[in-house]
């Protein structure tokens, strides 16, 4: 009986696997851009949609994003960025998703393909994550949801009815705590307080061969950590990961990590050592796979990477340098400082956040903190399934 569970997982696995890289499902309706061409689209208008604005004043960073098949859009949580009338604040409560398939069929419109989710106060009776900051935000296969794992979640003089500026849960408004989110019901399930013991962590991933929720983080008695979550059981498990290759703590807490699911593998840049890893999901071991393009930069929060499921690479925005690379783990050879510039004359592709559709076959890229962010969110084609 055991065998038959195991197998039907995998098999599912598989299928997910395949359904998402099928000629036919990623290139049929998928946007028509070129090759390794950054496209800029305007952002949403404020209020409709994940806003940043043109300068400084209404920038955006630590928002995670997640991509659901169940319709092909990017859902959005946490960070900061500004809400209705332009006003910046951090720790958003609201939740947004894109389809960059019905954003790009209507260019002209800066509102379209956006859509809110659940509001920033949720209606009486409900209950929602009180002030995310960055979080884990992982699509789980088998339930057909998203899980928000702490990560970082804060309080705010900017509250709604019923909510306090205390680092307690409030009746609607749920500190600590994992969530889910039903992106059909639209509503948030609380699914209790334990979160495990790395909470000050950036990123989940959600494997539906184990049915597990994935968070490397760290720990004050043996550093770099592995935090399993047996989401039946309800039970956490650390697996401490060692030291890189230079013998120095791994710091992947703060960074984005990356699934490949067919790979068995999370991918995570330490931006203090500079050094690429990989953890081994079924071995609970990590490797070090060497310095990243331009070495080390000395800070954290701060390596944006997607896998691409299509093409079987890892893209990394470097937006302390303005500069994007490609990793190829067959060869284990970054393509280094690729173009940027988009298709309007003068504006370079940015951003804090990137992820991979797989149904468009495209990373989006968008946000940022600097005097020179513009009004824009890019998305970018690196190949097509050969």
């Amino acid at each position: 009986m055991i065998y038959i569970w195991k197998l039907t997982i995998r098999l599912g696995v598989l299928f997910f696997i395949v359904a998402i890289t099928q000629p036919g499902m990623v290139l049929a309706g998928s946007v028509d851009i070129p090759l390794k061409q950054w496209i800029a689209i305007e952002v949403p208008e404020s209020g409709k949609g994940v806003f940043y604005g043109d300068s400084v004043e209404n920038g955006m960073k630590h928002v995670t994003p997640a991509y659901s098949p169940l319709d092909g859009r990017i859902y959005f949580v946490g960070g900061d960025y500004s809400g209705p009338g332009g006003f910046y604040q951090s720790y958003r409560q609201e939740t947004y998703s894109l389809s960059i398939a019905e954003r790009f069929a209507d260019k002209a419109n800066r509102n379209a393909g956006w859509r809110l989710e659940y509001p920033y106060c949720g209606p009486s009776g409900s209950v929602q994550p009180k002030h995310p900051d960055f979080v884990g935000w992982a699509w789980d296969t088998k339930r057909n949801l998203f899980w928000l794992v702490p990560g970082v979640m804060e309080i705010s003089v900017n509250n709604c009815p019923g909510e306090t500026s205390t680092r307690t849960s409030d009746p609607g408004f749920i500190l600590n705590h994992l969530m889910t989110f039903d992106p059909v019901t639209r509503k948030w399930t609380d699914r209790g307080s334990n979160i495990g013991a790395s909470q000050d962590t950036w990123m989940s991933n959600y494997d539906p061969l184990t049915d597990t929720l994935i968070r490397i983080g760290f720990s004050g008695g043996s550093g770099a950590i592995a935090s399993v979550y047996r989401i039946t059981k309800n039970v956490w498990t650390d697996y401490s990961l060692g030291l890189n290759a230079k013998g120095e703590v791994i710091r992947l807490y703060h960074e984005y990590a990356a699934i490949d699911l067919e790979g068995r593998a999370v991918y995570g840049i330490d931006g203090i050592s500079g050094r690429l890893h990989r953890y081994r999901i079924d071995k609970h071991r990590i490797e070090d796979l060497g310095p990243v393009p331009g070495g080390a930069f000395g800070l954290g929060n701060k390596t944006h990477i997607a896998w691409d499921s299509i093409n079987k690479v890892l893209a990394w925005y470097d937006y302390e340098r303005r500069a994007f690379h490609i990793y190829h783990p067959d060869t284990r050879k970054w393509e280094s400082n690729l173009p940027i510039a988009t298709d309007i004359p003068g504006v370079n592709a940015q951003g804090r956040l990137l992820v991979f559709d797989p149904q468009q076959n495209v990373y989006l890229l968008m946000g940022g903190t600097e005097s020179d962010i513009k009004p824009y969110f890019y998305i970018y084609r690196y190949g097509i399934l050969r």
